[in-house]
């Protein structure tokens, strides 16, 4: 295999695709708001779907990219589960200076993305400059969540920022591109449903890494929490099901197609509660809550 190649197939599974469609299915939910509210989608608006898809990826990809870089110079990674995911930079596959190249390079086509996407965006210039302004902080918060001298996924703010970022910056911030409006009173509690449920890939995460982050100095949610960490866990989850039903019971007629999530959810659930011990068993479940993340979202964006 050549190096280029090589380099390739490294930096594709730093970018970690097992998270995209997380990222794809948040964003999903407020194309579909928008696709409701405006009638239908013409080409402009299938345009900006795609760019706002992408340059959201781009986003998440970035920050993927900086906690593989953030953990491995902070050394994190050394202690991490035999079952987690090889990081390039702790196991010593790729260099920091030469990963750092890449994230450089990251940085600039992701500015490039979302400038391409503001520019073709129906958006007065105070609108503009707000979203470049919301761009430049969603790219700070990327990094910032294991770089820096105070990352902020270091003490147990990394939950929050997925509520954020990929609940009210990809909800509402998607359905204002594309309808000049972010419709607070209609879409705030989805866009907390959706936030929340993706917060439960990074909790399930954590819940696994407890000891070894705490051996790390890393402070999560699941570390602050103690012995209660389970009960958080299921506060997230049933929570953001329950701004799921909310809408969809308020906002749609076909409200029962969520009870096709039921077997799903409550295996889950009892799968989580009998090996919440067991740092392998966790590990596995990553793959079912990503399942449930997909599956509620395209009922949502399909049905409702």
């Amino acid at each position: 295999m050549s190096s280029a190649n090589s380099s390739i197939i490294q930096f594709f599974h730093a970018t970690r695709p097992r998270t995209y469609p997380i990222a794809i299915m948040s964003l999903g939910v407020g194309q579909g708001l928008a696709y409701r509210t405006l009638g239908g989608f013409g080409v402009d608006n299938w345009v900006l779907c795609v760019l706002i898809i992408y340059t959201a990826l781009s986003l998440q990809i970035l920050s993927n990219l900086a906690n593989d870089l953030g953990d491995g110079i902070r050394g994190t990674d050394k202690d991490r589960h035999h079952d987690s995911p090889v990081r390039l930079v702790g196991s010593g596959t790729v260099s920091a200076s030469r990963f750092r190249g890449w994230l450089v390079l990251w940085i600039i086509q992701t500015m490039v993305a979302g400038a391409v996407l503001i520019w073709l965006s129906p958006l007065t210039v105070y609108q503009i400059v707000l979203f470049f302004g919301l761009g430049a902080v969603s790219i700070l918060g990327a990094l910032g969540y294991t770089m820096g001298k105070k990352p902020y996924g270091y003490h147990a703010l990394g939950e929050l920022s997925v509520l954020i970022f990929f609940g009210y910056v990809a909800v509402l911030g998607g359905y204002y591109l594309q309808t000049g409006r972010a419709g607070i009173a209609q879409n705030l509690i989805i866009a907390t449903g959706v936030g929340l449920l993706s917060a439960c890939v990074l909790y399930i995460n954590n819940l696994r890494d407890t000891d070894t982050d705490r051996i790390s100095d890393k402070t999560t949610l699941t570390i602050v929490l103690g012995r209660y960490r389970i009960v958080g866990y299921f506060v997230l989850l049933y929570g953001a099901m329950m701004c799921y039903g909310y809408h969809a019971v308020v906002f749609g007629d076909r409200a029962w197609v969520l009870a096709l999530c039921l077997p799903l959810l409550i295996k889950h659930t009892h799968a989580v509660i009998t090996h919440r011990h067991s740092p392998a068993c966790l590990g596995k479940e990553l793959g079912a809550i990503v399942g449930l993340v997909m599956m509620v979202n395209f009922l949502i964006i399909i049905f409702l």
